[in-house]
């Protein structure tokens, strides 16, 4: 997500035909300790600095095997990673391609970790990755209907469910343009924000507040965007975004890019455009998530950029589509799959049943089907009639393998805004 990472949305330094194997070997370059273990237990707590105030999370874990480090098997060991949920609190940091780092009791994970420096000898953990989860089949994750929208390929967004209050807008942010690499770093980022901002059919709104000595993430009531170098960040990663959220409210950001990295104003040969990143990152400030599916390479919230690049200064359909969906200039239809029910297993041919609500006329509705996992079956968008009270389509289960599948269907309006619904279901023909 170039989020945080906006090489994780947008400044990998990753080859487009396999970029998640090129981030995972420099990943193995950029890592001391590598190892697979079981989360025991996790605990997170506010640490205060001379620099910042933010939360880490300490994961107890048990080892089961070394592939890279100095450890022996059937150590416990503990990782701090940050971020976390402290009483009603909660910071969100994505320090990677595919978000934030999160451990919980029973996760069997991958552990990429250098040790921390502020930590003693406890490992810092880079990235980690899900190996498998004793309650994957109970549990599919915590998205609701309200945070994951699939679109069609090549226009796609997708988005985290959380927002600023009506009562924040504009949101409020600053520039420390404190890169040596350029000047004009302040205007570059200003002109990421007021992209999203000029987008017709959305109301999100920012405001510019000026410059300020901020250089480390912190809890402090300031959004700011920052450089900082020296390790700060891993190497693999361009710009890392932190959020602040409070009672499931967003409430604050911190973007953080890596000066480890050379910088430019417009297209230079081994530099990363700092416009192009910035509406990247911007684009996280509202939840937006990174893409990787390749169709989707086109889209600002594309999860990778390259030196010299600077197609993402612009929004493509998904990007106007994502802000649109989460601050529409007029109210988004709402809509409930009432049939299938969500988690219900299916057989053969399945009626789709949804109704809809909206202060305007309904021009279009539709509904699509894909692969829960890896989006690998899609079958389009298909037109659904009305009846009676309900819109209806049709799906024949016997299309596809038995798995797990996404329901999604989308309402438009009049005005051109859209409202989505979806559930998941298991196809069981066997």
């Amino acid at each position: 997500m170039f989020s945080s990472i906006i090489t994780s949305s947008i400044g990998f330094k990753a080859s487009q035909d396999n970029p998640k194997q090129n981030w995972l070997t420099l990943l193995e370059e950029d890592s001391t300790h590598i190892f697979v273990g079981v989360v025991l237990s996790v605990e997170s707590h506010w640490i205060n600095t001379t620099e910042s105030h933010m939360i880490y999370s300490f994961a107890e874990i048990d080892v089961e095997k070394y592939l890279k480090g100095l450890f022996q098997k059937n150590q416990t060991i503990t990782i701090v990673y940050e971020g976390g949920t402290v009483n009603d609190f909660t910071i969100r940091v994505f320090i990677n391609p595919w978000g934030e780092i999160i451990c919980y009791p029973g996760q069997i994970i991958k552990a990429y970790c250098k040790i921390d420096k502020n930590f003693g000898s406890i490992l810092k953990a880079i990235y980690v990755e899900e190996i498998k989860s004793f309650e994957k089949e109970k549990n599919l994750g915590t998205l609701s209907s309200s945070e994951f929208i699939y679109e069609e390929q090549g226009c796609n967004f997708e988005y985290d469910g959380i927002k600023w209050s009506s009562s924040d807008l504009p949101v409020e942010y600053y520039v420390n343009p404190n890169t040596a690499d350029c000047t004009g770093e302040e205007d570059a980022v200003k002109a990421a924000f007021q992209t999203w901002e000029d987008e017709y059919y959305s109301l999100i709104d920012y405001t510019y507040k000026g410059t300020i000595n901020i250089n480390a993430p912190s809890n402090d009531g300031y959004n700011v965007v920052f450089w900082r170098g020296n390790g700060f960040l891993p190497s693999s990663v361009l710009a890392s975004t932190y959020f602040y959220l409070s009672n499931s409210r967003l409430v604050g950001f911190d973007i953080c890019f890596n000066d480890d990295y050379t910088w430019s104003i417009g297209s230079q040969s081994g530099k990363f455009d700092v416009q192009n990143v910035a509406t990247h990152e911007a684009g996280h400030t509202l939840l937006l998530r990174d893409l990787y599916d390749t169709s989707n390479s086109e889209q600002t919230m594309y999860g990778y950029a390259s030196a010299g690049e600077t197609k993402k200064r612009s929004l493509a359909d998904g990007d106007k589509r994502g802000v649109q969906y989460i601050y529409p200039r007029w109210s988004k239809p709402s809509v409930t799959i009432t049939e299938p029910s969500d988690l219900e297993q299916v057989q053969g041919l399945i009626t789709i049943y949804a109704t809809i609500s909206s202060s305007y006329d309904i021009i279009e509705v539709k509904f699509k089907v894909a692969d829960y996992n890896d989006f690998t079956y899609d079958s389009g968008w298909q037109t659904m009639s009305k009846s009676g009270g309900y819109y209806i389509g049709y799906w024949n289960s016997y299309d596809v393998y038995d798995g797990w599948y996404y329901i999604t269907v989308r309402a438009k309006t009049s005005k051109g805004i859209y409202g989505y619904d979806w559930i998941r279901i298991k196809v069981m023909n066997d």
